[in-house]
């Protein structure tokens, strides 16, 4: 009996951290009691499908709970990689709209951001639903019990060097999502540039705020298609990500 609490317990470690971290389960919306509950049931359920060896003795005991925590967050961590490309994309657009003083509260990151970012993330929870992503991040978690088995957490380079890999191309992807705004800025202010050169008398400061939010949002609006295809290509790879991961942590 205390090996199975034992090894229900370590298995529950790593669903929790993930958990945690996991967008749309780690939302103020969601109470802590409902994360709690799913976390017990995913682990009653993948703790027969986990491997490896039950913790026997206190510091076998300690080190597999360190190491199931890290696996947890270590994979929440490459599926929060998609909200910090939005937050990204959102700021981009954000400047160049012109709405730096607009804010509302992201259910994503818990707190004030600015509303293009806020509805960005917002498309990024209805995609994930839609394309039943949460679903196949599920089954990610129980297939990381075969690729990582209890007590399996290593530490490598190449492991180091693929979280790094992935975190560099953060920025690169929110640029992608945010060129449209991005160029037609330049525009806006190539012109009225050009007005300023030829009607020296014309407030440019101020006369351009209106057109580049009015401008700024009809291309946002007849361009969030493109947006959306980039997010749910990001999410598409999530299930294949966090496998590939898995493998670098366990060793193979």
């Amino acid at each position: 009996m205390n090996d199975f609490l034992i090894h229900w317990f370590v298995v529950f470690v790593r669903v929790g951290a993930l958990m945690a971290v996991l967008p749309a389960f780690s939302m103020t919306n969601v109470p802590p009691r409902v994360r709690v509950a799913l976390a017990l049931v995913l682990s009653l359920v993948t703790g027969p499908i986990a491997t490896g060896p039950t913790p026997v003795g206190d510091h076998r005991f300690v080190a597999a709970v360190a190491g199931e925590l890290g696996v947890g967050l270590i994979l929440g961590f490459v599926c929060r990689m998609m909200v910090f490309t939005i937050e990204v994309a959102g700021a981009l657009i954000t400047t160049d709209i012109g709405l730096q003083m607009s804010s509302a509260f992201s259910p994503l990151t818990n707190s004030a951001t600015n509303v293009p970012t806020t509805l960005l993330q917002w498309l990024g929870l209805m995609l994930m639903f839609a394309l039943n992503l949460h679903h196949w991040m599920i089954a990610a978690i129980v297939r990381s019990y075969t690729l990582v088995p209890i007590g399996g957490f290593h530490v490598s380079e190449a492991l180091a060097n693929d979280l790094i890999r992935r975190s560099s191309v953060i920025f690169s992807i929110g640029v992608e999502m945010a060129t449209p705004l991005m160029a037609v800025s330049f525009v806006i202010t190539m012109v009225f540039a050009l007005l300023s050169r030829a009607v020296p008398a014309l407030n440019v400061f101020t006369d351009s705020f209106a057109i580049r939010i009015l401008t700024g949002l009809s291309v946002f609006g007849m361009t969030v298609f493109l947006t959306a295809e980039h997010i749910s290509n990001l999410l598409r790879r999530l299930p294949e990500d966090l496998a590939k991961v898995s493998s670098l942590i366990g060793g193979t």
